[in-house]
């Protein structure tokens, strides 16, 4: 594996070694974002994240690789090469956190960072078979971390961790909501850790819960191994009381072209101008090398659509309570976290299953459910299709190819809904190892 970049400081070692991805600045050591042209950087102050996680005892010892300047779904960039994944060398890590799921997967790292703009922390924690956790806008910190087009503040990237066991989520987010990051950073909101809420206080404490699956999005169906892993997972709630219902997907195609306008509204101008810093090649695919910077003017329209189509979809998910019998809409939607298995290396990944929730800042954890297996994750042959994405999808599915790559779920919750959706994993984790265990 590529790209592991030990960092050397006078920081007691005295807690628990925390990886970070390559643009959480700590200071006095190198930091390039994975562009030819950063090397030799040195960050000048700590990433308020470091700062709090130092104070709390954490050790920072390595930075890890990620996609060139973290716009596609990869670790691989010009400067450190392609990390790939340690279950199956032959498909990708996922990104653009790609060596923070990797490290962690290979257990050189049981904690660590990385961020989300479009599924950044949930597919590379997906394809290790990690849990993981994209909380809602500046829940965790931002401030003094490095990121691509700064000032887009539209749909916000988002830090978040990837971590070998469903504890890791809840250690993470009460030691960094406990040192109070609201007066360190102008954009956290001021929500101290709930075990209130953390208790599903908002959702019957618990006791009965109604779950939404997510089958396919209605643009690109999911891969076998995941309609395998919904079922199990329907299964193992049901038998552990709860409720299931289908969840309606609500305008997924138009979810996609809203991100994807926003990720490309400035022309590419940001990623062109770190290029031109040594002259190395642009890498990946999710921003469009032929988009036009947008006049102010539209991009107020297209901020105007999202306004009222994140409403929209609110009203769409409050609308579930009169399929529910609990009287409440439903407490969360279980989705695959990406439609297509771990695929092969520099191919198109269909971002619709978790871009939707960055769009709409849905709080949205990964948990580990099932591997590629050949003998059972047959590909069927089709002759219709949902989308050209839907097409491309099915082509690349290959379960030999693909074989023993991890496939996850997605537990979505409401914006701020933190405390509630990591309790919420828990139960649907500690359900699927209940049933396992009785059968």
């Amino acid at each position: 594996m590529h790209r592991m970049q030990i960092m050397t400081t006078s920081f007691s070692h005295s807690g628990l070694p925390i990886s970070l991805k390559d643009q959480v600045e700590v200071e006095g050591t190198n930091f390039t974002m994975c562009y030819v042209g950063w090397v030799g950087k040195k960050a000048e102050h700590n990433a308020i994240i470091a700062e709090i996680l130092l104070k709390q005892g954490a050790v920072l010892y390595c930075r890890t690789n990620m996609s060139q300047g973290l716009w596609f779904g990869e670790g691989y960039n010009n400067l450190f090469g392609r990390t790939t994944n340690p279950y199956n060398r032959n498909v990708t890590c996922g990104g653009s956190s790609g060596g923070e799921g990797a490290l962690i997967g290979l257990r050189g790292s049981l904690l660590g960072v990385g961020s989300d703009i479009g599924g950044s922390v949930r597919i590379p924690a997906a394809y290790q078979g990690l849990y993981g956790l994209r909380g809602s806008y500046a829940r965790i910190p931002y401030s003094k971390a490095t990121n691509s087009s700064e000032g887009q503040e539209i749909v916000r990237s988002v830090l978040g961790p990837l971590t070998v066991s469903i504890d890791g989520l809840k250690l993470f987010y009460k030691s960094v909501l406990d040192a109070r990051p609201w007066n360190l950073d102008p954009w956290t909101p001021r929500m101290p850790w709930s075990e209130e809420r953390y208790n599903l206080s908002e959702h019957g404490e618990g006791n009965k819960l109604c779950f939404a699956i997510m089958w396919d999005d209605g643009v690109c169906i999911p891969a076998p191994p995941y309609k395998r892993a919904l079922e199990e997972t329907k299964k193992a709630l049901l038998a552990a009381g709860h409720e299931v219902v289908d969840w309606v997907p609500f305008k997924s195609a138009e979810a996609v072209e809203i991100i994807t306008s926003i990720w490309n509204s400035d022309g590419g101008h940001d990623i062109k101008k770190q290029l031109a810093l040594s002259g190395e090649p642009q890498l990946g695919y999710n921003l469009d090398p032929n988009a036009r910077d947008m006049p102010a003017h539209e991009l107020f329209d297209l901020c105007f659509r999202r306004t009222n189509y994140i409403k929209s979809a609110l009203d769409h998910w409050n609308a579930t309570a009169i399929q529910t019998s609990t009287g409440r809409p439903v407490d969360a939607i279980i989705t695959p976290a990406s439609a297509c298995a771990p695929q092969q290396h520099d191919t198109t990944m269909y971002l619709g299953y978790t871009g939707f929730c960055n769009l709409m800042d849905y709080t949205t954890s990964v948990f580990p459910v099932t591997k590629v297996d050949p003998k059972v994750d047959i590909k069927e042959p089709r002759e219709k299709f949902l989308s050209t994405d839907d097409k491309r999808n099915y082509d690349a599915y290959d379960p030999e190819f693909q074989r023993g790559a991890p496939c996850s779920l997605q537990v979505v919750g409401g914006k701020y809904e933190e405390e509630a959706v990591i309790k919420l994993t828990e139960i649907v984790d500690a359900a699927i190892k209940a049933k396992r265990a009785a059968t």
